[in-house]
């Protein structure tokens, strides 16, 4: 996402610098929360490039607005197949 925003601070005259500033902090504020959760795909690898298209979500699936109902279900599931 980053190379992203890279490529398009580039095509907006003098915007170098601000662009610098804007990718900086958000590598500071991002980097170790994305690492810890990427962790073989970080930004300095490219295995990211080697995954093909994620599939596509399907209109069946649960939304929740809580990360706590779908850990719940998941430990039901598991508590369900010993």
């Amino acid at each position: 996402m980053l190379k992203c925003f890279e490529k398009e601070f580039d095509k907006i005259p003098d915007c170098n610098e601000s662009a610098d500033i804007f990718i900086n902090f958000i590598r500071q504020i991002f980097d170790d929360i994305v690492n810890l959760s990427c962790q073989d795909y970080t930004e300095s690898t490219d295995r990211c490039e080697h995954l093909g298209r994620p599939p596509v979500k399907e209109k069946k699936l649960k939304h929740y607005k809580s990360f706590i109902l779908p850990l719940l279900d998941i430990w039901n599931q598991v508590d369900n197949q010993k």
